[in-house]
């Protein structure tokens, strides 16, 4: 859909990084931001969106079976980080899929995350990983 005058709809996809939770806690659309220098660039190009009546889209660690989370951490010898901290994170195809659900329903002026329903554990990333090649043969 457009707007009036026949204008169209703008997303800007950011990244749920912008969140100040580090520790693998719950994040929601009305969570705390981060101070840091990277946060603060993301924050200020989704404030010049959302003021110009566009969407921002807050995209969650992006994953495929190639690439995310579980690669890194199956390849490190010591996982950073609590092993029961949540760790956010959405299929690049469902990424796709929220863009174009901001694109048809969100109002002007929205800041949406998109992950996946049910974040999982550190842990619980490399034993699931674990289960599927080619990562079945790693330690």
């Amino acid at each position: 859909g457009g707007g009036e005058g026949g204008g169209g709809r703008f997303i800007f996809t950011s990244s749920a990084g912008v969140f100040a939770e580090q520790d693998g806690g719950v994040v929601t659309e009305g969570s705390a931001v981060s101070d840091t220098p990277r946060a603060a660039r993301l924050l200020a190009c989704e404030a010049a969106v959302t003021a110009a009546g566009g969407v921002v889209v807050r995209l969650a660690g992006l994953y495929l079976l190639e690439r995310g989370a579980h690669n890194a951490y199956l390849g490190m010898e010591t996982v950073k980080g609590r092993a029961d901290g949540l760790i956010n994170q959405v299929h690049y195809a469902d990424a796709a899929s929220a863009v174009v659900a901001a694109l048809q329903r969100a109002q002007a002026g929205d800041t949406l995350v998109a992950a996946d329903d049910a974040p999982l554990t550190r842990e619980q990333i490399c034993t699931v990983a674990r289960l599927v090649s080619p990562f079945d043969a790693r330690p």
